[in-house]
C-alpha cells in the first residue's frame, strides 16, 4: 500500500498494462480455439465425404467386383466408426465371393472391437441357414452357407491374429 500510494502514476500504469495482457491474452485465446474449431470442422466434413465416395462405390449397383473390392479395403483401413457396421452388414449381404474376402480382410483389420457385431450376424445367419433348410432353394442355401461361413472365417482370423489382446 505504501508504495502505491507514493507512486499513482506507475501503479496505474501497471494495472492498465496487465489489463491489456489480459484482454490481448483473452482474444489471442479465442481466436486459437477459433480457428481449432474450424480445423475440426473441416476434417470431419473431409473424413464425411471419403466416407460417403466409398459408400457409393460400394452399392450394388456397380458392376465392376474389383472396384467394390478396393472400396471395400479403403473402408476398412479408415478409422470411422461407422464403417464397421457398414462392413458387417455388407457381409450379411453379399453375394460375390471375392468380395466376401476383402470384407474379411478388412473386419481383421479392424481389430477386436468387431467380434461382437460378428457374433451376432453369426447367429443371425446361422438362424437364417437353419430356417432355410425347411423351405428354401439350393441357390438361397448356398449364399447363407458362404455368408456364414465368411462370418465364421472373420472371427477365427481375428482371433488368431489378435489372441494376445481378446
Amino acid at each position: 500500500w505504501p508504495w502505491m500510494r507514493n507512486n499513482p502514476g506507475m501503479t496505474l500504469l501497471m494495472i492498465t498494462a496487465l489489463g491489456m495482457v489480459s484482454v490481448l491474452g483473452t482474444i489471442f485465446g479465442t481466436h486459437v480455439y477459433i480457428q481449432n474449431q474450424a480445423n475440426w470442422r473441416e476434417f470431419k466434413q473431409q473424413d464425411n465425404d471419403m466416407f460417403l465416395a466409398l459408400v457409393n462405390k460400394l452399392s450394388l449397383t456397380s458392376t465392376k467386383p474389383q472396384q467394390r473390392r478396393v472400396a471395400v479395403l479403403a473402408l476398412g483401413s479408415t478409422k470411422d466408426p461407422r464403417a464397421i457396421p457398414l462392413l458387417v452388414d455388407l457381409l450379411g449381404q453379399e453375394n460375390e465371393p471375392s468380395i466376401l474376402d476383402g470384407i474379411q480382410q478388412s473386419l481383421v483389420s479392424a481389430g477386436p472391437t468387431v467380434i461382437p457385431e460378428l457374433r451376432h450376424l453369426n447367429q443371425a445367419l446361422k438362424n437364417d441357414l437353419d430356417s432355410l433348410s425347411y423351405g428354401g432353394n439350393s441357390q438361397e442355401q448356398l449364399l447363407a452357407s458362404l455368408r456364414l461361413r465368411a462370418t465364421q472365417k472373420a472371427i477365427a482370423k481375428v482371433l488368431k491374429v489378435y489372441s494376445g489382446s481378446v
